[in-house]
């Protein structure tokens, strides 16, 4: 997630988009501005043909983690796996930078439209359902032979996310947060992490950025951005993070049907049951820390009156976690 400061710089007269745009061949007055969240993203047309332009700044993220990202989605795609690939810019790159003497420094790279159709959650067939989970499965797969070439960047994995949410954490005095960190933290440290547990993982496997391509198993991916070193079952848990009432039976179907999905594929390798909750609690620590970071020199007096609401709505969010750390007891 992008600081909100940034983000107000950054949609300020659409002037970095603007300017990165003019690096990949487009169509003349195609771009328009899509959305703005951990990434800005942009849409426009190439010959008629849609794309989308990703940018963020140089202090929201860097461009070694961004190249690590680009590597992993070019692996996939020669490999036969449908994630939406990056496009490359008229001088040949995945990744361009921007600088600008006001605005600083920017990251951007361009993407195809994924294949397939969006299929919202409620939506979804029992087939569909399977086909999800057995697409998340393909990716594992592929993602347990996967490693960089020699001297490429390589993505952050769990412990570093650890030590940045720890950070984070310490700067803003987060009493009942770093609490929950120790107890994540030595969770996270006595599971099993070899190569058939741990592996590079998408992290927001979700029905947003997943494309139905009428293909069983066979779906169109998106939104690699947070992709991280962790264990497999972490992925499934955020895949699912938001059917978190098991006992609910319709919950409970979708999860089991997602599940066999999974496995017709790949054995799950660790039980979900034990460490569901327990990855979900790394996510809400995780997403807590991300929260606070991003309202980090936002001058809320100046703000437009849709960012001190969004400003409100995080502050009640970040005041019901700390509720929730603090009733949180050991594993």
């Amino acid at each position: 997630m992008m600081n909100l400061s940034t983000m107000l710089q950054g949609m300020a007269d659409d002037r970095p988009a603007k300017q990165l745009i003019k690096k990949w061949k487009h169509d003349e007055d195609s771009l328009r501005f899509w959305r703005a969240s951990s990434n800005f993203v942009y849409v426009f047309t190439r010959e008629g043909k849609r794309q989308f332009l990703r940018f963020i700044h140089a202090s929201d993220n860097s461009a070694a983690q961004i190249e690590a990202e680009l590597d992993f989605i070019v692996y996939l795609a020669a490999n036969g796996y449908p994630a939406a690939k990056p496009v490359a810019s008229v001088h040949g790159r995945w990744l361009e930078r921007m600088a600008d003497e006001e605005l600083g420094v920017y990251y951007g790279v361009a993407f195809e439209q994924a294949e397939g159709s969006h299929v919202p959650l409620g939506d979804m067939s029992a087939e569909q359902l399977f086909g999800w989970g057995r697409s998340l499965a393909r990716l594992h797969e592929l993602s347990a032979g996967y490693a960089p070439d020699a001297g490429r960047p390589e993505r952050w994995g769990w412990r570093d996310v650890m030590a940045w949410t720890y950070e984070v954490l310490e700067r803003h005095r987060e009493g009942e947060a770093l609490r929950e960190w120790n107890r994540v933290q030595a969770w996270l440290e006595s599971l099993p992490a070899d190569g058939n547990h741990v592996g590079l993982i998408h992290y927001d496997f979700q029905p947003d950025n997943v494309f139905d391509r009428g293909v069983q198993g066979d779906y169109g991916v998106i939104d690699f951005d947070d992709a991280m070193q962790h264990w497999f079952a972490a992925d499934i848990a955020a895949a699912l993070g938001d059917l978190d009432d098991f006992s609910d039976p319709e919950t409970r179907a979708i999860r089991d049907i997602f599940i066999r999905g999974y496995t017709s594929a790949r054995p799950l390798g660790i039980s979900l049951e034990e460490t569901f909750a327990g990855f979900r609690r790394f996510d809400r620590l995780y997403g807590f820390a991300r929260i606070i970071r991003s309202m980090e020199r936002v001058d809320e007096a100046s703000a437009p009156e849709w960012m001190k609401q969004l400003l409100a709505k995080f502050r009640g969010h970040c005041d019901r976690r700390r509720g929730w750390f603090q009733e949180a007891g050991s594993f």
